[in-house]
């Protein structure tokens, strides 16, 4: 997917504070919004939250922690956006709406796949990272948000099984039966994340039909008009589901005491470096994987090969500015005396 204008907006003001800027020592704590934990439901300004630079207070590991933080507030924030168009589409069920639900959906999703290149440094997370499938199933946060490949047909309507999926069942539209339901039996049944969400929104593209005719109740027969609802249901409980887990990332990454931040900003420099090395190494080796291009476009993945290296950058030792009575004088440009 193509990043989206107001993601470049968020991108830039975060690279301007890589460049030029630290952060305060203490960071706001995320505000409860109502989908706990989560940052604020105001639009974000990363700018905000970054003071002029201290190079004697800011040690590299803490502001690496900050910026892959301000990632996955970026991410949260496009998200609740997303959830905020998901409702517009609900309550109106047509072209535009389904549009706009559309593209912030895209624009979500590579918002969190930047936020994600912190994976690449695997930090274990002794709750976000837990998995087990007995006695009640566990699925790791990433497993949640962002499992692909999928099979379609295990959500809805696909072409040629008009009537496939769970949306045509009586299966309960909550976490605990969603949940199981999780790669159940297969790694590609998926009922959870991004990628459930976007076939609820795009639909299969060999079906004739506007997708958004398919959220609309009215005039429809009985059978019909229930799965109708039961599809706005579930893209409503799918963002919800989707805040919450990328609100446990931020919260992780926050300041004081986010595990993720905590264990990053008490290792070695040379040790976090060797961990970006290596994730700038896999992340361009993946870069050309044909597989992996279907879930990843090549400008996302350049952009995340781009903030490894910023991130990296920050851990290099920085040559300070010569006072300026001590810089040489400019060469003289040519033909003048």
């Amino acid at each position: 997917m193509i990043i989206g204008t107001r993601i470049w907006a968020g991108i830039l003001a975060i690279t301007f504070a890589v460049l030029l800027t630290g952060c305060s020592d203490e960071p706001d704590a995320a505000p409860d919004s109502g989908v706990s934990p989560a940052p604020s439901d105001q639009p974000v300004n990363i700018d905000e939250r970054f003071e002029a630079p201290d190079k004697n207070k800011f040690s590299p590991n803490v502001l690496l922690a900050d910026h892959v933080h301000q990632l996955y507030v970026l991410a949260w924030t496009h998200s609740k956006q997303l959830q905020e168009a998901i409702a517009d589409l609900v309550a109106r069920p047509d072209l535009q709406a389904m549009e706009s639900a559309q593209r912030l959906w895209a624009e979500a999703h590579d918002a969190y796949l930047l936020a994600s290149i912190a994976d690449l440094l695997n930090i274990s997370h002794p709750v976000l990272d837990m998995a087990q499938s007995a006695p009640v199933v566990i699925h790791n946060s990433r497993t949640r948000i962002d499992q692909h490949p999928m099979i379609p047909g295990y959500l809805d309507s696909v072409s040629g099984y008009p009537k496939s999926g769970l949306m045509h069942a009586e299966v309960a539209i909550d976490f605990d039966t969603l949940n199981a339901e999780h790669q159940f039996s297969d790694s590609a049944y998926v009922t959870m994340g991004f990628h459930a969400l976007e076939f609820m929104l795009f639909g299969d593209p060999s079906m004739d039909q506007e997708r958004f005719l398919d959220y609309q109740i009215e005039g429809k027969a009985e059978r019909e008009a229930k799965v109708a609802q039961r599809r706005a249901e579930y893209v409503q409980w799918l963002t919800g589901q989707l805040l919450t887990d990328i609100a446990l990332h931020v919260e992780a990454w926050a300041a004081p005491e986010g595990f993720y931040r905590s264990y990053v900003t008490v290792l070695r420099k040379d040790d976090l470096a060797d961990s970006l090395t290596q994730a700038m190494e896999q992340e361009e080796a993946q870069g050309n994987d044909p597989d992996r291009k279907q879930h990843i476009s090549a400008e996302v993945s350049a952009q995340r090969l781009q903030w490894l290296q910023r991130l990296n950058a920050l851990l290099q030792p920085q040559t300070p500015p010569e006072p300026e009575d001590n810089r040489p004088n400019a060469p003289e440009e040519p033909g003048k005396t």
